[in-house]
């Protein structure tokens, strides 16, 4: 099945079948999100992520299901439903993929023309991706 997540919420079961929940109203907690979604066969677990520095609703989740059937029916079902009079933003989860790679250091191949006895220094090459947590799940949204 899933491994259960042992930071935060004790009720959030992982799971590769994944929902990102948006527009969650600020009082919503990871309990009334699970509530939400009580009658959708499947339902493993649901988290809202909170600010780490003050605690405060991010305003987004993630809802868990056993299957793809399960996940897909409840996408199907939920998106646009309204709780706590905001209608839910459904989409599913991706892994965010890493945005700072480590640089990339190639040697320099070019010959050492004044004959000292050291090499030229190696080229470092930065990435250019936004910084974002890879440990955060982001919505694959479709268009």
């Amino acid at each position: 099945m899933g491994k259960i997540n042992r930071n935060g919420y004790k009720g959030f079961v992982d799971s590769p079948h994944k929902m990102y929940a948006g527009n969650l109203g600020w009082g919503l907690d990871s309990q009334n999100l699970r509530d939400a979604f009580a009658e959708q066969p499947g339902l493993l677990g649901a988290r809202v992520v909170y600010e780490k520095d003050n605690g405060r609703s991010r305003g987004f989740g993630f809802v868990t299901f056993e299957t793809a059937e399960d996940l897909q029916a409840a996408l199907k079902a939920m998106n646009g439903v309204e709780v706590q009079d905001r209608p839910l933003r459904l989409n599913l989860a991706a892994e965010r993929k890493p945005s700072s790679p480590p640089p990339v250091i190639k040697e320099s191949t070019a010959s050492n023309v004044d004959s000292s006895p050291s090499s030229p220094p190696p080229v470092i090459e930065e990435s250019t991706a936004s910084n974002v947590d890879s440990s955060e799940l982001v919505s694959s949204a479709s268009a």
